[in-house]
């Protein structure tokens, strides 16, 4: 029931966020139908975020990739393992990403000596899409994970043994 709760608050969440995140690079002037404002901020973005989200897209590949294995071949405890490590890692980079690119852009506000949210809105989402799409390269190994606990595989290595 857990790892089914997980995926289900990574999908919304992660849906939530890229959707405020375009919707606020939209209203600050950000031109482009939602794919572009995305492929924009990724344009761009800082050297870091742009590492992130590189490394977001690896998670989700390993992610899939171990998924596919765990469910069409013979599923393990260390399968289910890299399977929660991978769920979890994808949102974790994002948020640091976001955490790092905040305060880049409350530094740049400072240096300015502007509060007017239409200067620092391009910046707020360009910090927070790493952490949505981190959420959403979580599902990639949180919902074959998920069905795997329903199919009763041990997440322990040491259990299995």
């Amino acid at each position: 029931m857990t790892k089914t709760l997980l995926a289900a608050v990574l999908l919304v969440a992660g849906v939530l966020v890229l959707a405020s995140i375009i919707r606020l690079a939209a209203w600050s002037g950000v031109p482009g139908d939602p794919l572009g404002v995305l492929g924009s901020l990724f344009a761009n973005a800082t050297t870091l975020t742009r590492l992130m989200i590189v490394i977001v897209g690896f998670c989700a590949m390993a992610g899939l990739a171990l998924g596919l294995i765990a469910l069409l071949g013979q599923p393990s405890a260390d399968l289910r393992l890299m399977l929660t490590i991978l769920s979890l890692a994808p949102a974790a980079a994002g948020l640091l990403s976001a955490a790092f690119g905040l305060l880049i852009v409350r530094q740049a506000a400072a240096e300015s000596n502007t509060t007017n949210l239409m200067v620092v809105a391009p910046g707020i989402a360009e910090a927070l899409a790493p952490f949505g799409l981190g959420l959403l390269a979580g599902l990639f190994a949180a919902v074959p994970n998920a069905v795997l606990a329903k199919r009763g595989v041990p997440e322990n290595p040491a259990a299995q043994a």
